[in-house]
């Protein structure tokens, strides 16, 4: 069976991942067959790591942190097991994977966040697509979306700056796709579909 292209969205709160998915999947989905996935929904340890948080939300810690980090992985080794090596489809996107780990850990940097990952035998993506774009742009996104800001790690501009800084500072030592989500949505969406078709070409 052929190994689907996956390629993971990932970035801040608010900075148009959704969007992107959406357009890239209206884009290509006549030519390839396409299956989107949404990590939180598929984590099978979401509640254990939500409860954590929860428990620990003024009183984090690296030791705690780092139990977190162990069950976000073995939840995408499960996710990956089944439902990507399992897929038929020609390309998975999947809104986050491990790279956003580079937003909310705090007490871990990314290539610590990344060896967790690694050693838990996650999937690593053919692509990964960074999303940024200025801090007080996306929070203000995320703020005034029908379901809010949804987040127990960040609550407010201050949350979301730190965020912003770790997460370009390891899409740039990563060289992950990176774009600037405060860019024209169809010009993206286009360079996105560029690159994915480039990537499909390299592949066949």
């Amino acid at each position: 069976m052929k190994k689907p292209l996956f390629i993971s969205f990932d970035g801040p709160k608010g900075t148009g991942k959704s969007s992107l998915i959406n357009g890239v999947t209206d884009k290509l989905g006549k030519e390839f067959s396409i299956e989107v996935l949404v990590e939180k929904e598929l984590d099978p340890f979401r509640e254990k790591s939500k409860e954590l948080l929860r428990l620990n939300k003024n009183s984090m810690n690296k030791k705690v942190e780092a139990n977190l980090l162990e069950l976000l992985a073995r939840g995408r080794q499960e996710i990956g097991n089944k439902y990507v090596k399992e897929s038929c489809a020609d390309i998975i996107l999947i809104d986050r994977w491990f790279p956003s780990d580079a937003v909310f850990r705090i007490f871990h940097n990314f290539e610590e966040c990344l060896l967790i990952n690694l050693e838990n035998n996650v999937i690593q993506p053919d692509i990964i697509v960074a999303t940024v774009c200025n801090p007080e742009v996306s929070l203000n996104r995320a703020i005034t979306r029908a379901d809010g800001l949804r987040s127990l790690v960040i609550s407010n501009i201050q949350d979301q700056i730190e965020s912003t800084k770790r997460f370009e500072k390891a899409a740039r030592r990563q060289d992950w796709f990176i774009l600037n989500t405060e860019e024209e949505l169809s010009v993206l969406i286009e360079r996105i579909v560029d690159k994915i078709v480039n990537q499909m070409e390299t592949i066949n």
